[in-house]
């Protein structure tokens, strides 16, 4: 029988808020890029229009779970 965990992913805290807003808007420049490739360019990286939309759309503040080790 397998376990199934219900509760979320809950980032550490941040070393300090410089380093946290410093990461937000790095994202944010990366989202803006993502934002601006090409279909072509979104295939070879294995993403659609709309998948590359929808993260381009997401706030600084919304880190992605890779980027929440500590």
């Amino acid at each position: 029988m397998a376990y199934i965990s219900t509760s979320k992913v809950i980032a550490p805290r941040p070393k300090s808020v410089i380093a946290w807003m410093v990461q937000g808007f790095m994202i944010a420049k990366e989202r803006r890029v993502l934002a601006q490739l090409t279909p072509a360019q979104l295939s070879d990286i294995g993403l659609t229009s709309h998948e590359a939309q929808l993260e381009a759309a997401r706030r600084f503040w919304d880190l992605p779970a890779l980027s929440r080790r500590p």
